[in-house]
């Protein structure tokens, strides 16, 4: 198979264009700069310089190939217009590239669970139970989701809505196993939130077989181990992960929206898109992003492998092969 695979040098392209290579694959990835990134020297891939905005480039990128793995996007903007620009327009852009270019005959797009809003109560329930998505980010995902199922055509088509994603490489979780390497963990969203993750390398699994699965075409599968985890819960694993007890620090939402709105106050000054602006903060105030991944284990033989015990422990150790997180100290102290 020949794979074209947007934001091949993301946290989860980079583990997807691993894969594909390391199981036979051609890879080419669409990318902005010339040469390859850094991060997929290792692996013989082919570079198609363009952009999600640039509709000549993506008709160029997707030249002979077979399959249209679509993981591309930002996750922050400095404005609404920006974010549907690249999230919703590029998917349309590249949608309609793939479904005229005449050879393509699988289009996978790795959306979100942001694409709605958080579960009501902490148990997963139907789609049609959950509200609207509460960010840009997140309806941008959601207005892509729809432009495929509309205007695919006979073009074969799949979305994949990852719930959180940890794993070597994510920068998020990396603040966290931080934050309590230093002996402190912050509690959003209050003691009682309960949350899904789901590891790296099962959210590229999980795109693998949705391809190689025909059942699975116009379907859309939250991808999600199925163990539900409060914050507590969560900080326990990664104590365990890094070696070190940590103090819990609650952090209220009054607190939250706060540091939103100062961030996006940093974003108009500057003109670069904060990390945590307000639009970022409305989703971690948000209790019980919960979810289940039942139709897509039905559906196809994806199984998840991490749990978050031993899927934090082999992303730690990563860390700290790259020299981003200390060597583990002996021992673990008990919590003061």
């Amino acid at each position: 198979m020949r794979a074209l695979v947007t934001g091949g040098h993301g946290f989860i392209g980079r583990h997807l264009v691993r894969r594909l290579r390391e199981r036979g694959d051609e890879v080419r990835i669409l990318y902005r700069r010339a040469g390859l990134p850094e991060s997929l020297a290792a692996w013989d891939v082919e570079v198609a310089r363009g952009d999600l905005r640039d509709s000549a480039s993506i008709a160029a990128a997707v030249r002979d190939i077979d399959a249209v793995f679509h993981l591309g996007g930002l996750t922050r903007a400095r404005t609404r217009a920006e974010m549907f620009d690249v999230n919703a327009g590029g998917t349309a852009r590249l949608l309609a590239a793939a479904r005229d270019g005449g050879r393509v005959d699988r289009f996978v797009y790795c959306s979100s669970t942001a694409a709605r809003g958080p579960s009501p109560c902490p148990t997963p329930v139907p789609d049609a139970d959950l509200p609207p998505a509460l960010s840009w980010y997140g309806a941008s995902k959601a207005h892509a989701e729809g432009l495929i199922a509309r205007h695919a055509g006979p073009l074969p088509w799949v979305t994949v809505r990852p719930t959180a994603v940890y794993g070597p490489g994510d920068r998020d979780f990396l603040t966290l196993f931080r934050a309590v390497e230093r002996g402190l963990a912050l509690l959003p969203g209050g003691r009682g939130s309960v949350y899904s993750l789901v590891h790296a390398d099962d959210v590229v699994e999980a795109l693998l077989a949705v391809t190689d699965t025909p059942q699975a075409r116009g379907r859309t599968y939250t991808v999600a181990h199925p163990e539900l985890l409060t914050m507590e819960a969560i900080i326990e694993a990664a104590e365990a992960a890094v070696g070190r007890r940590a103090r819990r620090l609650p952090v209220p939402a009054s607190v939250l929206r706060l540091v939103g709105s100062v961030a996006d106050l940093g974003t108009q000054l500057t003109g670069r898109a904060s990390l945590l602006g307000s639009q970022r903060v409305v989703e971690v105030a948000a209790r019980h992003w919960v979810c289940s991944a039942d139709a897509l284990a039905a559906d196809t033989a994806w199984r998840p492998v991490h749990d978050v015990r031993s899927g934090f422990a082999q992303t730690v150790e990563a860390y700290r092969r790259e020299g981003q997180l200390a060597a583990r100290q002996p021992g673990l102290p008990s919590r003061r």
